[in-house]
């Protein structure tokens, strides 16, 4: 039985079907990748972030802002600095 395992495993078919799943893994992960396009630099009260699949996290100094974020400060004095990664230039909201 061992040595059955063994001849599967070093076979051209098993190594061939198993690259196809990899790559078809990485590719679909690649695909569903979001772009980052800045980083919360700045931060007072509280702050989430909505993607676009609706996923909503709270924003802390140095996370990440991605393309399609929706960004709302909640509560009295609530705001969010976003350095953009293309330009350099800071937006705040408030």
């Amino acid at each position: 039985m061992k040595s059955s395992m063994i001849s599967i495993i070093k076979s051209s078919v098993f190594k061939s079907s198993m690259a196809l799943i990899l790559s078809s893994f990485l590719l679909c992960n690649l695909a569903f990748a979001e772009t980052q396009i800045g980083i919360a630099s700045c931060l007072h009260g509280f702050v989430e972030a909505t993607s676009k699949s609706g996923e909503v996290r709270i924003l802390m100094p140095g996370d990440p802002i991605y393309q399609g974020d929706k960004i709302a400060p909640s509560g009295n004095g609530s705001s969010v600095c976003i350095t953009r990664l293309d330009s350099n230039t800071i937006e705040c909201i408030q």
